[in-house]
C-alpha cells in the first residue's frame, strides 16, 4: 500500500476520433501501471462516457464543464476531420473546453489527424471549421500531428511522461495532490461598461487574443471612451500591455470574463444584417432560395454585394449568428424579424459597433 497524489486528465475531442479516445485512456491507464507506485502519483481519465450523469437546469456544454472540465488538471484534445457543433459560446464543445481549461491555467495538449479521411462520412463544412481553427492556434500554441491510430498512442505516452516530469505545470497543486485555493481577482467583480464589453468581444475573436490599443474611433469622445476601457481592463487584469508593442493581449482572467460577455454580434456581417433590418420598414430580412443562387433582402435591398461562395457562406454563418442570439427570429418560410431584445441591444452597442466594425460593410 502507498500514498498517492491523483490528477485527472480529461480526454476531449469531436465523435470522430473514438479510437483515438480509448487509445488516451489506455496510455494513461499504462503510465499508471509502470510509474504511480515509484513517483506517489495516479492519472485518473476522464471521458464523457463514463464520467457525467444526468443533469437539468443548464445548457449541456455548461453541465458537462461543471461536471468534468472544472475537474480537470489535464486536457487532452483530439480532433480528426471534425471541428464539432457551435454551443452558442464556442464553435465547439471541444473548443469551449480547450478554452475554459486554459483560463484555468492548467495544461491542454493538443494533437491534429493527418490521416485519410472517410469519404462517406467527409463533412466540407466541418473540415474548413477545423482547418480554419487550427490556423488560428499556429501562433498561440504547441500542437503535434499524427498520421495514425498507432503515431498517436507513440506520441501521447512519449508526451504524458515529460509533462510529469516538468514539475512547473502541476505548480498549483500542493503536496497533498489537492488544488490551492484560488485568490481572488479584482476582474471578477468589475461592472464592464458597453466599450469594455466590446474591447473584450473583439480580443477574444481575434487571433492570438489581441488588438491593437488605438482607437477606432473617429471622434475625440469615442477615442475617450476606448482609452478609458482598455486602461480599466488593463488596471483590473483583463487586459496586459505588451512590451514594445502597440498591442494589447488577454489575460486567462480577461478570457474566462470575456466567454460570458453580453456584446452578442461577432461579425461586421451580422452587424450589417442587423442593422440593415432594424432599420426597415418591417424589421423583417427575407431569406430567398432560387435558382440562380441565395439572396438576403431588405426593403427590396440586395444585402450580398458579390455572389462568390465564400460571401455567402459568410452571411448565412451572420444570420445563424443573429438566430442563435435571438436578436432575429424565423418566421414562416425565409421570412426573419427583429425581437425587442434586438432593439435594446442595438441601443447599447451602435455606436460603438458603428466605429468598430469596417464601415464599408455598414454602409
Amino acid at each position: 500500500m502507498y500514498t498517492s497524489n491523483v490528477y485527472t486528465v480529461m480526454i476531449a475531442s469531436p465523435g470522430d476520433v473514438k479510437d483515438e479516445r480509448y487509445l488516451a485512456r489506455d496510455v494513461i491507464m499504462e503510465w499508471n501501471s509502470n510509474h504511480s507506485e515509484s513517483r506517489k502519483i495516479v492519472l485518473l481519465p476522464l471521458m464523457w462516457e463514463f464520467d457525467t450523469y444526468p443533469e437539468m437546469g443548464d445548457r449541456p456544454q455548461a453541465l458537462i464543464n461543471k461536471q468534468m472540465v472544472e475537474r480537470a488538471d489535464v486536457v487532452i484534445a483530439v480532433f480528426g476531420a471534425r471541428l464539432g457543433s457551435n454551443t452558442g459560446v464556442a464553435p465547439s464543445g471541444t473548443v469551449e473546453e480547450i478554452n475554459l481549461q486554459f483560463t484555468k491555467q492548467r495544461p491542454v495538449m493538443l494533437y491534429f489527424s493527418n490521416g485519410s479521411i472517410d469519404r462517406d462520412k467527409f463533412d466540407a463544412q466541418q473540415f474548413a471549421a477545423l482547418q480554419k481553427y487550427k490556423s488560428e492556434l499556429r501562433s498561440a500554441s504547441l500542437y503535434t500531428e499524427f498520421d495514425s491510430s498507432q503515431d498517436f498512442r507513440t506520441k501521447l505516452s512519449n508526451h504524458l511522461a515529460k509533462l510529469l516530469n516538468d514539475k512547473t505545470s502541476f505548480k498549483d497543486f500542493d503536496n497533498g495532490g489537492a488544488r490551492a485555493s484560488d485568490n481572488a481577482q479584482l476582474g471578477e467583480d468589475l461592472i464592464l461598461s458597453p466599450a469594455m464589453q466590446v474591447v473584450l468581444n473583439l480580443a477574444n475573436n481575434s487571433t492570438n487574443k489581441r488588438i491593437e490599443q488605438g482607437s477606432p474611433g473617429n471622434t475625440p469622445e469615442m477615442i475617450k471612451e476606448w482609452e478609458s476601457a482598455i486602461d480599466t481592463l488593463v488596471k483590473h487584469g483583463l487586459l496586459k500591455k505588451e512590451d514594445n508593442s502597440e498591442s494589447v493581449v488577454l489575460t486567462p482572467l480577461g478570457i474566462k470574463i470575456a466567454l460570458g460577455n453580453t456584446v452578442k454580434v461577432t461579425s461586421p456581417r451580422a452587424s450589417k444584417l442587423l442593422f440593415k433590418t432594424i432599420k426597415s420598414r418591417e424589421g423583417r430580412m427575407q431569406l430567398l432560395d432560387r435558382s440562380n443562387g441565395l439572396f438576403m433582402m431588405v426593403d427590396n435591398e440586395h444585402l450580398i454585394e458579390d455572389r462568390n461562395v465564400k460571401t455567402l457562406a459568410e452571411y448565412v454563418a451572420a444570420l445563424n449568428e443573429l438566430t442563435e442570439f435571438g436578436l432575429l427570429e424565423k418566421r414562416g418560410v425565409g421570412s426573419y424579424y427583429v425581437t425587442s431584445e434586438a432593439f435594446r441591444y442595438v441601443k447599447e452597442f451602435e455606436p460603438l459597433l458603428r466605429n468598430v466594425y469596417d464601415k464599408s460593410i455598414l454602409n
